[in-house]
């Protein structure tokens, strides 16, 4: 079983990560909030819609297409509507704001840093999320 840190949490049980097609798929709400990221969802579309500062990311339930600043990017593995809960490739949410991910084979774990802008316009590290796995790590060394 995989278990999910973030800044220092556990996603709880009720909502472990999934492995779909090699890729680790994760709540987008849990992941996108904890780099600092509002999450707004749309049943009615089944879109979700994530903002961060001035950046606007769009997904769609099924869709491999998601639109950053009205741009498209691709996805290995589409939005998907797992338990009530939208999952999304975690590098995938990771890097499209910019975060820095890492690799700890050591502890087998993912390291996912956000860079954040200070008020004084000096760049600085925010808090570091953590994806620890102990199985089925091939999802992030395929993507490097």
């Amino acid at each position: 079983m995989r278990h999910v840190h973030i800044n220092g949490q556990l996603l709880g049980p009720h909502v472990p990560p999934v492995v779909d097609a090699g890729r680790t798929l994760v709540p987008i709400s849990f992941v996108a909030e904890a780099l600092g990221a509002q999450v707004k969802w749309d049943g009615t579309i089944q879109t979700v819609t994530i903002t961060k500062g001035g950046s606007v990311l769009r997904l769609t339930i099924g869709q491999e297409t998601a639109y950053k600043e009205g741009a498209p990017l691709s996805l290995d593995v589409p939005l998907k509507l797992i338990g009530g809960r939208a999952m999304v490739p975690l590098l995938f949410v990771a890097e499209a704001f910019g975060a820095d991910v890492k690799w700890d084979e050591e502890t087998w774990t993912v390291n996912i840093t956000s860079q954040a802008q200070s008020e004084g316009g000096q760049r600085e590290t925010a808090p570091s999320s953590t994806v620890g796995a102990r199985s089925e790590v091939e999802w992030f060394l395929e993507a490097l």
